[in-house]
């Protein structure tokens, strides 16, 4: 029997924020490969994640954005035209919204940026995510109501949580791939430098351990990241934050904060490199960054 032929191919996801693209992303490749918090904007670079199937000989490449929203910054400047700018030459794309949701404010704003149907425009499905979470009228409703809305190639409700429409999901995006070679190496899971994955890590653990307005005011770079002679990876990381008043959340009684937080990143980076990880946290100012154009381009956010 002849090989099949290989398929690959880029498939865009597109939603507001905090509807569950990282999630979706992570549960299809299988690891954790985007970061997830229960927080408006925590997705600020584009994340592929990449899952490879070698009895079908396909690749699937999911690209995760920024959530669309209503700018209030330069920093959401650049997110929306982030999240806008992952359609670009995908070969599907995933339209999220949350069951419930009715074709209104944000939801039809997401509708409203799906590519122009027509002759040679890109298959879009729509995903109804945390099933889970509602009554099964209210998914129904959503599915009826958006998925009226445009032409979608598939309509299909999910729930991470449980798993359900999954395996009828990954069946509808392989359909999708193109014959084509595949775009990385089949043991590749994302294309983010582990300099970027690490300090996504680390702002996750910030999402998740405060509250209010300080994690949306942090943005992590790592400083240094080495291999040492005794197998430790050695990381050192910078916290900036907006305010001294922040640093001083983000540092914590007695340096309990941060020492929790690089607790918990720490644990995830040797879980995720099979290494013992050196983590070294610094919590700097930068008066104003996501107001300032110049400051968000030496961020890489620019």
């Amino acid at each position: 029997m002849a090989d099949k032929s290989p398929r690959a191919g880029a498939i865009a996801l597109v939603g507001r924020t905090n509807v569950g693209k990282s999630t979706l992303v992570n549960r299809l490749v299988g690891g954790r490969v985007a970061i997830t918090a229960d927080r408006p904007q925590t997705t600020r670079r584009i994340v592929r994640g990449i899952r490879t199937y070698p009895d079908e000989n396909a690749q699937l490449v999911l690209v995760d954005a920024p959530g669309l929203h209503k700018p209030q910054d330069a920093l959401s400047d650049v997110l929306v035209e982030r999240a806008r700018s992952a359609l670009h030459g995908a070969d599907g794309v995933l339209c999220l919204v949350e069951a419930g949701d009715r074709l209104a404010g944000a939801t039809k704003h997401v509708i409203q940026a799906l590519p122009k149907p027509g002759e040679g425009s890109v298959p879009v499905v729509l995903v109804v995510t945390k099933t889970d979470r509602h009554p099964h009228e209210l998914v129904l409703l959503t599915l009826d109501e958006v998925g009226s809305a445009y032409p979608f190639r598939a309509k299909i409700a999910t729930s991470a949580e449980t798993g359900e429409g999954y395996v009828e999901l990954e069946k509808i995006l392989l359909g999708l791939l193109p014959v084509r070679e595949h775009l990385y190496p089949d043991d590749q899971v994302t294309d983010l430098p582990r300099e970027e994955r690490a300090a996504e890590i680390v702002r996750e653990k910030l999402l998740l351990t405060l509250r209010d307005e300080v994690p949306h005011a942090a943005h992590v770079q790592v400083d240094e990241i080495a291999d040492r002679p005794d197998g430790t990876l050695f990381i050192a990381c910078t916290i900036y934050v907006e305010r001294e008043s922040q640093k001083g959340i983000v540092i914590g009684k007695g340096g309990a904060q941060i020492k929790r937080v690089g607790a918990l990143a720490r644990e995830e980076l040797e879980f995720l490199t099979k290494r013992k990880v050196f983590l070294k946290t610094e919590v700097k100012v930068k008066s104003g960054w996501r107001r300032d154009p110049r400051v968000l381009r030496e961020f890489g956010l620019g």
